[in-house]
């Protein structure tokens, strides 16, 4: 596969490599290709443009001019699996403004830019972004902000994420809802994991098993920012802290956080 223009997508589409499992409809097609991405670009835009409902698997998307993977604002229920994406200065994969459940999940990204974005007014039912390896040089390897989550959950986890920036992960809940639940398991990563709630409303944190060096969670705006552990010292004891001299930091302090191990509500 050659193309260096790019591929915009239509609402219901799957966008699949040889190289790849492809399920449909429950049946089981064997890769044709196996082990083998078909590569693709765009000399004068982004690699590929995504609809509602759609997936985008087995590709190698090498360095177009500009996104990797994005949509609409507004951009609903999307699949993004499996993909060696390479960027030199744009995100990787964009949802602006995202709706709906998304699954993002066994990509190798590189990039200068930001690997996995989710900005605007995001109202998702659910996202999960799992089995992912992001490298990215000063800019977040995962940044999902201004974001509502008006249904179960947002799941990070078993990603291994790295940058040479201050923040590999930053999560900014700056949209009102009812209470969000984010789950947060088994990542790896280097560089600092931000959180923060600058607005009231209600948010329960489940962080568990992580590494890295520092974690930074801010409740500046009031309402509940509930840690799911029974106190702050097995919340920390549930996270490994892999440099000296960092580890966790509470704004404005560790009062302004619940610590319980009652489920989210």
């Amino acid at each position: 596969m050659g193309n260096d223009v790019g591929f915009v997508m239509q609402t219901g589409q799957m966008f699949s490599g040889t190289g790849t499992e492809l399920r449909v409809g429950g049946v089981s097609i064997p890769p044709l290709t196996p082990g083998r991405m078909p590569m693709m670009t765009n000399t004068g835009g982004n690699g590929v443009t995504l609809a509602d409902n759609t997936t985008v698997q087995g590709l190698f998307i090498n360095d177009p001019t500009g996104t990797g993977i994005t949509g609409a604002l507004g951009i609903t229920n999307v699949v993004i699996s499996s993909n060696h994406i390479v960027t030199t200065l744009s995100t990787v994969i964009s949802l602006p403004s995202a709706q709906g459940s998304h699954i993002v999940e066994s990509n190798t990204i590189n990039s200068d830019g930001i690997g996995i974005l989710m900005s605007g007014q995001n109202r998702f039912q659910q996202v999960e972004v799992r089995n992912n390896n992001v490298s990215t040089a000063a800019a977040a390897a995962v940044q999902i902000f201004n974001s509502a989550i008006h249904g179960n959950n947002m799941i990070i986890e078993d990603n291994i994420l790295t940058t040479t920036g201050s923040a590999v992960a930053f999560f900014d809940v700056s949209a009102s809802a009812p209470t969000q639940v984010l789950q947060i398991h088994r990542n790896s990563f280097m560089g600092q994991m931000f959180f923060s709630k600058p607005v009231p409303g209600d948010v329960c944190l489940f962080l568990t098993s992580n590494s890295g060096p520092a974690y930074n969670l801010q409740n500046t705006g009031g309402g509940t920012f509930q840690l799911r552990s029974s106190s702050q010292a097995a919340f920390e004891a549930a996270n490994t802290v892999v440099l000296p001299g960092a580890g966790f930091l509470y704004t404005p302090g560790p009062s302004s956080f619940l610590f319980s191990s009652s489920p989210c509500p």
